[in-house]
């Protein structure tokens, strides 16, 4: 709902209604006594206001009932405009308590989800690929305008405060499988990180720096993760000058809007994986749309650009790329 639109929507009526009776009830003492126009408006005015004064001129028979007809106007007035600000704050209260039933019914459901700490532009693009994939996440941020905040309709946002371990538990960081630090200052992802692990040991954290200089800490406090946009930007934008074709690929290749839709995967090959015991050649990842990037052993061994009677053993993770098949799973 949007609050200065109906608020404004709803105090228009009284103020409409009370220039309606004061229209009415100057034009009737003109038609009525004769008498001047401020007159006419004055004696409209303490008779709306009930304040006791004396009339301005002594008042005919036609003079009084017209007053009394006032007087009951004024009384309607008052109850319609009481009648207003009470529904307003009804409304407004009643669709507070059903969104945060809805919010809370929502966040129950959730499990293996997201959650975002933080509210600026890095957790607006963060939600936006989220989106994309298909994940589940929930956005905790304080500031309700904000830039993800405000896309509160489209996505969960916890309007609370990302540092309190209550909101982090309302969240449900115990089901959860990740959480992104994206709060404004290293301080508060700091203290957002040392929190959530504590919560919930084996969640995956990413967090985000502003100083270089508290990227250890911020690791030393559980983050497996810590991403500097800064760095990264100044990267991105270096490698474009030196490999502009080679930049350009993988923009292409990762751009999630982009006409070409390209995926990377891990494939844990288990035991009784359709893959077990088989050879890259064998598997066929090409004819589903994939080609194997790496394989890596159980022990963390990491083979990159494998040949094609490499063996996929159990446990295996085999990282394949490619636009894919209409089939999500390579198997």
């Amino acid at each position: 709902m949007d609050a200065l639109p109906y608020y404004l929507r709803n105090f228009t009526r009284p103020v409409l209604l009370l220039l309606f009776i004061l229209l009415i009830g100057g034009s009737g003492y003109r038609v009525l006594e004769g008498w001047e126009l401020i007159d006419c408006l004055y004696m409209t005015v303490i008779t709306l206001s009930t304040v006791g004064f004396a009339e301005v001129h002594p008042l005919s028979s036609a003079g009084k009932i017209f007053t009394m007809g006032l007087v009951l106007s004024g009384v309607v007035f008052y109850a319609f405009t009481l009648n207003s600000i009470v529904q307003i704050f009804m409304e407004k209260r009643f669709s507070d308590f059903m969104a945060a039933n809805r919010m809370k019914k929502k966040l129950n459901q959730m499990k293996d989800h997201l959650i975002v700490c933080g509210g600026g532009y890095m957790a607006l693009a963060i939600c936006e690929e989220l989106e994309q994939a298909g994940k589940n996440f929930v956005i905790i941020e304080k500031n309700p305008e904000s830039p993800a905040a405000e896309l509160k309709e489209r996505w969960p946002v916890l309007l609370k405060d990302a540092l309190a371990e209550e909101t982090l538990i309302e969240a449900g960081i115990e089901r959860a499988s990740g959480l992104a630090a994206v709060l404004s200052t290293d301080a508060d992802n700091l203290f957002t990180v040392l929190s959530a692990r504590s919560l919930n040991p084996n969640l995956i954290i990413q967090a985000r720096v502003v100083s270089e200089k508290t990227r250890d800490k911020i690791m030393q406090a559980g983050a497996d993760i810590v991403v500097s946009p800064r760095v990264v930007g100044g990267q991105q934008i270096a490698r474009s000058f030196i490999n502009p074709d080679v930049q350009n690929f993988f923009s292409v290749v990762l751009d999630q809007t982009s006409a070409y839709k390209f995926e990377a995967r891990v494939h844990q090959v288990k035991k009784e994986d359709v893959f077990a015991g088989k050879t890259i050649r064998e598997a066929k990842f090409r004819e589903r749309g994939f080609i194997v990037i790496a394989v890596r052993t159980p022990e963390g061994k990491m083979t990159f650009a494998p040949k094609a009677d490499t063996v996929l053993r159990e446990n295996e993770d085999v990282f394949i790329f490619g636009p894919g098949s209409r089939d999500e799973n390579p198997a």
